[in-house]
């Protein structure tokens, strides 16, 4: 699962897709009832409690241009997907390393993450319990258990 964001997708385009945070908050809430319950959630308990603040997320180790980073298309080099266009190094004109040098802290100015791939990321190198023992459940059940789908409507 992952938030809709005008602040990265689209602008005022997608706004009508936008929960509000209550409503946000409810199938947030409902996720982690869910997860708990044992069904097929691949998000972990900690990414779930992170989110639930959306869109005013708090600070968390960030190991993006660090461990991973993002290159376009055109070279721009992006310690994280979130930074795309907000950084100006290019890996056509500079050495690998020396543009992972200069944007590695780029990521210290973030206003946090919600990219859930990467907060996920994040929150196993961080290495947090639930994080990790969400995704060892996930990669080590058998396919019938990933592909299983939840049929319960989404209640807000």
């Amino acid at each position: 699962f992952g938030p809709v964001s005008s602040i990265h997708f689209g602008g005022s385009a997608i706004d009508s897709l936008v929960p509000g945070k209550s409503e946000f908050r409810n199938i947030i809430d409902t996720l982690v009832g869910y997860k708990k319950d044992k069904k097929p959630i691949l998000n972990s308990l900690a990414a779930l409690h992170y989110m639930h603040d959306w869109p005013y997320y708090k600070q968390i180790p960030c190991y993006a241009g660090r461990v991973f980073c993002h290159i376009s298309a055109n070279g721009s080099f992006y310690p994280c997907v979130a930074l795309e266009g907000s950084v100006t190094a290019s890996c056509l004109r500079h050495d690998f390393s020396e543009v992972l040098e200069a944007v590695s802290h780029k990521t210290r100015h973030c206003n946090g993450c919600w990219c859930t791939g990467t907060l996920e990321f994040n929150q196993m190198l961080s290495l947090k319990l639930t994080a990790l023992m969400s995704i060892l459940h996930f990669a080590t059940s058998p396919p019938k258990i990933r592909n299983r789908r939840i049929h319960e409507p989404c209640k807000i």
